[in-house]
């Protein structure tokens, strides 16, 4: 199934689970379609690849130059922070990428994922984006 049907899947059963759970909010959006999409991060073309990695990147390097401006000048902290960046995301998503359909399309990543939302958002939270990242597995095994 392509992104755009994998984004449908996700949108209808994460909002069956707003109702049943009585919430809503364009926050909820954002897990369900994120959700649906990011067991495809196995694949460097892949919609949500092409999106999380330079978010990831940007995010990293931020983080990491708050960091290092304690110690080092403005733009050798930048270019430091960048460089690093590139490196934990390239080892973070290359054993992701040896197959596609591996471990980012299992239900332990899903259960991943749901904690990550947990942990930011609340129980809600956290049980949308398992159903909205879980969509996705159930999908590509019909």
């Amino acid at each position: 199934m392509n992104h755009l049907g994998h984004m449908i899947v996700g949108l209808i059963i994460g909002i069956i689970a707003m109702l049943v759970l009585n919430i809503f909010s364009l926050a909820l959006i954002g897990v369900i379609l994120l959700g649906s999409l990011l067991p495809d991060v196995d694949l460097k073309q892949s919609k949500v690849s092409r999106i999380i990695e330079p978010i990831a990147i940007l995010a990293i390097t931020i983080i990491l130059q708050k960091i290092a401006s304690e110690f080092l000048s403005t733009i050798t902290s930048w270019i430091i922070s960048l460089l690093l960046a590139f490196v934990i995301v390239w080892l973070v998503l290359k054993p992701l990428r040896k197959k596609h359909r591996g471990i980012t399309h299992s239900f332990k990543a899903a259960v991943v994922y749901a904690i990550a939302m947990v942990l930011l958002a609340g129980i809600p939270t956290g049980i949308v984006g398992l159903l909205s990242y879980s969509s996705h597995l159930v999908v590509d095994r019909l």
